[in-house]
């Protein structure tokens, strides 16, 4: 018997699939809690309605978010301060290289995430984004074969101490011969 859902807006009971129900990673099924017609529904509701103003107003101006970035990204530092501090982390291949690098970003699996964007878009002709060593790794190994490991998680969330501290830790891997970290 299949899996079923019910949609938490219509309430009807559907087969639990993505012909169904949009995917949504936050889920432990995987799925939107609503049924497609729900929340396409809903969309569109969203579009003509608050959400229209959301990033243009009626004359195709900027709206309340593009004339508010400033004030948006000091409300977001203040309330998330704590989670946006500095984190020296290490991608480690199969042969024991590893990059080092630096993010604020509260979670090492997005980051890695940025990192195998900014390859696929390398590959697609974009050389916007070049990190030579890692690269060259994930040409021979591949994603699957790279590991993240968090090294340090700083008590502070100011970028240029940030930038030192992973500058010793490169120097520390270059002094080994195990860094991957050549465009430096």
């Amino acid at each position: 018997m299949a899996n079923l859902k019910e949609c938490r807006d219509c309430g009807i009971i559907l087969p639990a699939d993505t012909q169904n129900f949009h995917k949504c990673k936050d889920r432990p099924d995987g799925l939107l809690g609503r049924c497609k017609s729900c929340q396409n529904k809903r969309s569109a509701e969203y579009r003509k309605g608050k959400g229209k103003d959301y990033w243009f107003d009626d004359n195709g101006k900027d709206g309340w978010f593009r004339k508010n970035k400033k004030r948006w990204a000091e409300y977001v530092s203040e309330k998330y301060a704590a989670h946006f501090n500095c984190k020296i982390y290490a991608i480690v291949n199969p042969e024991g290289q590893v990059y080092i690098g630096l993010t604020q970003h509260p979670m090492l699996s997005r980051r890695m995430t940025s990192h195998k964007n900014d390859y696929n878009q390398f590959l697609k002709g974009n050389r916007k984004h070049r990190i030579p060593g890692l690269w060259d790794s994930v040409d021979k190994w591949g994603w699957p074969s790279h590991t993240a490991i968090l090294i340090e998680e700083m008590d502070t969330n100011d970028r240029e101490k940030g930038k030192e501290r992973e500058a010793e830790y490169i120097q520390q891997y270059m002094q080994k011969g195990v860094s991957l970290n050549k465009n430096l």
